[in-house]
């Protein structure tokens, strides 16, 4: 069971009880839709339970509005499906996407614009949603997609650790020379040498690249001159300050600890083994199950960012455009919007859906050890960016990002040469994708 499906059946007793108990709220009021035939939905597969809340969601409050309209929904891997289905002329009339393929669907023709549905439904671009997310499903001025959620991590700090390494546990770090500073303290051996205890993981998921990137303030496309920028020196700082924390550590100590997987009760985190963990809202609810008497505190990241956004768009030959754009419309209305989003991802880029989706959760966490981080998750939430290269080539920015990090921190490589080739191999992907749109 991959981490994201583990994370999404973590909280769903969570779910369960906010999307079926609000979205009841939503269902009164207006008048039911004469709209017939059928609403052919692609979803993602997230697993059987949790595929069972979406479908739930959306037969019970959004099919009653629609009687003569039949609905099916079919979860899968989208990604691997799409496009054989527009070459085919079989595609659904709405479709799941994950922001890293929304630009490359779009250059391949497999999407519908949507600006003629926000502007006659008076959806704001600029008011509404959040340019940076819309971003991921914008080229050449079109919006192919509509971002949803995604996920928002912060740190997650041992505060019994952070007294013991002599640091107050309530001034947790909050710039990365301060994480630099705080690894050192934590860093513990035994008298064999061998690692007890480490701050924090430099190669944690969410302490990629990119994320160190967007602290550095680096950037990593030119969208006007169509360019990947990789090489440019704040992400060769942003290399360099992974690589040192590596080898503060031993990468070989790294490695082990990324083999073993741990999880549940085993977590490094709450075994003691790491001080400090990047990850998102999810893990206070992990955390109450696996560590409920673990003493820790949360923090923003030095600058806060989201993992990949998914969303929704229209793929191209849908033969139920209207329908599909009467789901939307009930989707992004306030009150269902911020609920869908409670499953623990962010619901930022529908900026009025944020209040909703803060009091649903806050009002599920009194009483509860997530109460007092509420206000720490709002900050998080409201000043994420998106963690997309916003290019059309998402994909080989993560192929060889990664292997350019690979090679930095086992001393393969030095940062400015890997990441010389690194964008020489990115530019290669993002001109063949041009090339492909304008044959087309």
């Amino acid at each position: 069971m991959g981490a994201t499906l583990r994370r999404k059946m973590t909280i769903l007793a969570f779910v369960s009880a906010l999307l079926l108990g609000l979205l009841a709220g939503c269902t009164g009021g207006g008048s039911k839709s004469g709209e017939s035939g059928e609403l052919v939905i692609w979803w993602a597969d997230w697993g059987e339970s949790y595929n069972k809340i979406f479908d739930d969601a959306v037969y019970k409050f959004f099919a009653p509005k629609v009687p003569d309209l039949k609905v099916t929904i079919s979860h899968m891997k989208v990604d691997e499906k799409l496009l054989p289905a527009v070459a085919s002329g079989k595609v659904p009339d709405l479709t799941y996407l994950n922001s890293g393929f929304a630009v490359p669907y779009a250059l391949n023709g497999a999407l519908q614009p949507l600006d003629d549905f926000m502007k006659t439904n008076h959806f704001d671009s600029a008011k509404d949603f959040s340019a940076d997310v819309n971003a991921s499903y914008t080229w050449d001025g079109k919006l192919y997609g509509i971002g949803l959620a995604a996920d928002s991590p912060a740190i997650f700090y041992n505060k019994a650790a952070f007294r013991e390494a002599g640091l107050d546990p309530e001034k947790p770090p909050r710039t990365l020379d301060d994480l630099s500073r705080a690894n050192q303290k934590l860093l513990r051996k035994n008298a064999s040498g061998g690692i007890e205890r480490i701050g924090l993981n430099p190669l944690n998921i969410y302490v990629s690249s990119y994320a160190v990137g967007v602290a550095m303030g680096s950037e990593f496309y030119d969208a006007a001159s169509k360019k990947a920028i990789v090489n440019n020196p704040k992400l060769v700082q942003a290399y360099e300050w992974i690589r040192n924390e590596v080898k503060a550590i031993g990468i070989d100590e790294l490695d082990k600890m990324a083999s073993a997987k741990a999880s549940g009760n085993n977590d490094p985190f709450y075994t003691g083994k790491t001080a400090m963990v990047v990850d998102g809202f999810w893990r206070l609810l992990d955390a109450k199950q696996f560590a409920p008497n673990l003493d820790y505190g949360v923090v923003p990241l030095p600058k806060s960012f989201a993992g990949v956004s998914w969303g929704i768009g229209i793929p191209k030959g849908a033969k139920n455009k209207k329908a599909a754009e009467l789901f939307l419309q009930w989707l992004l209305t306030d009150k269902v919007a911020g609920t869908f989003m409670a499953e623990g991802t962010n619901p930022f880029n529908f900026k009025l859906s944020l209040d909703t989706w803060f009091k649903a959760v806050e009002s599920m966490s009194k009483g509860t050890p997530n109460e007092k981080y509420m206000s720490v998750w709002k900050e998080v939430f409201e000043n994420s960016t998106i963690n997309t290269y916003k290019s059309p080539a998402p994909a080989a920015y993560d192929q060889w990002l990664q292997q350019a990090l690979d090679a930095v921190v086992h001393d393969k490589k030095k940062p400015q040469e890997a990441l010389d080739e690194a964008n020489k191999q990115i530019q290669l992907e993002i001109d063949k994708a041009l090339s492909a749109a304008k044959s087309k």
